[in-house]
């Protein structure tokens, strides 16, 4: 009986200490999570209770506290939304109502899910209960004891997480505060998104858990293995303490038909399984009510947020429309002062040479004067006196010997450019002035449209590109002028042709400066239809994107806004391309006429070129200066052709990349059906106005015109060869 006594003794024994080891374990893992158990207490989570080491149920006053807790969150925050005025109601708008509604949606998503992780932690606690114990068998299983500091990484890791969580909600509760009139709302949502991004760093924790057991289990497998792959016997292996000190511990040990640590280890395994199926039946529910609701929220906003980009889009359509006709007009007069200003050197340089294309009256754009006309007038009868002079007095052009007939295809030259001259003074004085200031005048009103006076070097860049094309004039006409008073003997014939070749170039680069305004204007239609492109390619559902203020504003601008059904801003694009059409015609009708004599007279300098070049090839003339100017002067005639088709060539890439662009929005079937149908409305224009300069309806201006010219003058250069052959 003595025995019997002892041996039930040491069995109660051995059981007191299996208990008093559980319990241990237990508290251990208690404690690893005791932080993150104590903010759900502050919430009124409870998932389990600890007394002496024993986990046991929620009692009734934490129930209680629980349901006061929700209560009282509940009561808060429907009296802050219903019952609480707000002090900016009154003067809000249609969006900042639209706006506290979308942000006020999210919180009751938030509520709803507190309500349900209250019930389900606090009334179906036996499965966290059944999770912690089941967790503390298998670090028995494992002899976790002997990793002194195990507990210590996993508690030290799940700190800095913790950390990050805290930081990161204070920076957006200091957000929110800043951002949110209602400084009361922010307060009372504050701990609330605190939970609820809180749970889901619980559900982190708890995979880290396993993650860690995992980790050792693989531990002790990979020991085993090392150790029978090199067939050693050690139990310990430690290595230099100054350096790194590792304790490998051989868990399964030596093998043996009696050892049945691995099939320890596979149970414990199993106990894991077990403990991921238990995890995610307790955060099933949890992690639904956190990804779907945040998700269906995050889309709502998305799609709220157009509705809201659109409405103030709307707004500020309408204060622009209450805007009194002299602020419009303010606006208009200041964008004609811009662009005449980024044309005033050539202004000025018309003036001189008596070409008045319009007037500028206190700032405003009025027609020439009759005195302006009459100094036309004056100009024009000046060179016809000069040049009548020279045809008339004795000089040396009566003598028609060998240098003589060279001279005389070279004065010929100048006295087609004075025809050129004359007629295109005549005609931009007396014949196209309305049609000059209806194109500065419509200039302005499309500047108002684009909203360019949002880009601060819009102008300034015009004005250089001015600036540029000036100094290709001047170097270009100093290189002919030069070789005039070389080649030409009487150098006052030299001067009086100076101006025409000056004149009619500068000509050239004002019909260019006009074909780029047309072309610049495009180019900010095409960054704003690139803008909306490219973010409805970006497949993002970000509600609110922050950048730097001090970064490309101007080119990022989004002039379309949003997507939506009451957005018309590809409309308003419709209609500056339209308008960019109506110039591109009146800028036709000035300068059609002028072009044609610029091609007729470079064509006329081709061949007075195969002429003099084949008379200096049948002749014995040693003097090649002359030859020389001629073909110069031409050569620079013809650069200057290829710039106005380069110029218009420009134009048309451009207007290529606005069909695309548009194109891309008409095929892009995510956008509401009112868009689509203004982008085939914008396409129809594209289609009809095509933006080429057409020259009477004979040819256009592009890059196959100067194909088109070499072409005829080699016909014409086998001719004149041919006919050469005669003489």
């Amino acid at each position: 009986m003595e025995e019997v006594k002892e041996g039930d003794n040491e069995s109660n024994e051995e059981k007191k200490n299996a208990s008093s080891s559980e319990k241990k374990k237990i508290l251990a893992i208690f404690n690893n999570f005791k932080l993150e158990y104590f903010i759900e207490y502050c919430f009124g989570v409870y998932r389990f209770r600890s007394i002496d080491g024993e986990l046991r149920p929620p009692n009734w006053k934490m129930k209680a506290y629980g349901f006061f807790i929700f209560f009282l969150y509940s009561a808060l925050f429907f009296w802050l939304l219903f019952f609480v005025p707000d002090t900016e109601a009154a003067n809000s708008s249609e969006q900042s109502d639209l706006i506290t509604t979308v942000d006020s949606i999210p919180f009751f998503v938030v509520l709803f899910q507190y309500a349900a992780l209250i019930v389900s932690t606090n009334f179906f606690s036996s499965m966290n209960i059944r999770m912690i114990t089941l967790l503390a068998e298998v670090d028995k299983t494992l002899q976790l004891e002997i990793c002194t500091d195990f507990y210590k990484k996993m508690s030290s890791r799940l700190s800095k997480f913790l950390i990050f969580l805290t930081i990161s909600h204070v920076i957006n509760g200091l957000v929110d505060f800043i951002t949110v009139t209602d400084r009361a709302w922010a307060l009372t949502v504050f701990p609330l998104y605190f939970l609820q991004r809180f749970e889901v760093f619980v559900f982190c924790a708890y995979v880290i858990i396993v993650n860690g057991r995992l980790a050792v289990i693989n531990n002790y497998l990979k020991e085993f293995n090392q150790e029978q792959d090199k067939k050693m016997v050690t139990v310990f292996t430690v290595k230099d303490t100054k350096i790194k000190t590792e304790k490998y511990f051989n868990y399964i040990g030596r093998p043996s038909i009696r050892n049945m640590k691995i099939r320890d280890l596979a149970t414990t395994y199993d106990n894991i399984g077990e403990f991921c199926f238990m995890m995610n039946d307790v955060f099933n529910f949890q992690i639904f009510l956190t990804l779907y609701p945040t998700t269906y929220v995050t889309r709502y906003s998305y799609f709220k947020a157009k509705k809201i980009e659109a409405s103030i889009t709307m707004e500020a359509e309408k204060e622009d429309k209450k805007k009194s006709p002299g602020e419009k007009k303010k606006i208009a007069d200041e964008s004609e002062k811009q662009i005449v200003e980024s044309i005033n050197i050539i202004i000025f340089i018309e003036y001189i040479h008596g070409i008045f294309r319009f007037s500028l009256v206190n700032e405003k754009l009025r027609t020439p004067d009759w005195k302006m006309k009459a100094f036309t007038v004056f100009i024009i009868t000046a060179f016809v006196v000069l040049f009548t002079t020279y045809f008339v007095l004795p000089t040396d052009i009566t003598h028609y010997d060998n240098e003589n007939y060279v001279q005389t295809a070279d004065k010929v030259r100048v006295i087609i450019l004075f025809i050129q001259y004359a007629v295109c003074t005549f005609t931009a004085s007396f014949l196209v002035n309305s049609n000059n200031i209806r194109i500065i005048t419509t200039l302005a009103n499309l500047d108002k449209m684009l909203q360019v006076e949002k880009s601060s070097n819009f102008y300034s860049k015009s004005r250089w590109e001015t600036y540029k094309y000036m100094v290709l004039v001047v170097i270009s006409q100093l290189a002919t002028s030069i070789l005039d008073f070389v080649a030409i003997g009487d150098v006052a014939w030299a001067i009086a042709a100076t101006p025409l070749n000056f004149i009619q170039k500068l000509e050239i680069i004002t019909f260019c400066k006009y074909v780029d305004f047309l072309r610049r204007r495009l180019l900010m239609i095409n960054s704003y239809l690139k803008t909306f492109v490219d973010e409805q390619d970006q497949e993002t559902t970000t509600v609110f994107t922050i950048r730097s203020r001090t970064m490309e504003t101007t080119e990022k601008f989004n002039f379309i806004g949003r997507a939506s059904d009451s957005n018309t801003k590809i409309r308003d694009t419709a209609k500056m391309y339209d308008v960019i059409g109506q110039i591109c015609t009146m800028v036709n009708e000035v300068f059609n006429f002028q072009i044609l004599t610029i091609l007729m007279s470079t064509f006329a300098f081709i061949i007075i070129i195969m002429w003099t070049s084949l008379y200096y090839y049948r002749s014995a003339i040693s003097d090649l200066s002359l030859l020389m100017n001629v073909i110069v002067s031409s050569f620079f005639w013809i650069c200057y052709v290829a710039i106005m088709s380069i110029a218009c060539e420009r134009l048309l890439l451009v207007r290529n990349e606005t069909k695309i662009l548009v194109n891309k929005v008409i095929m892009n079937y995510d956008l509401p059906k009112t868009m689509r149908v203004q982008a085939k409305a914008f396409m129809e224009l594209v289609e009809a106005w095509t933006l080429r300069i057409y020259i009477y309806d004979m040819f256009s201006v592009d890059i196959t015109l100067m194909l088109k010219f070499i072409s005829v003058a080699t016909t014409y250069l086998i001719v004149v060869i041919q006919i050469f052959n005669f003489f």
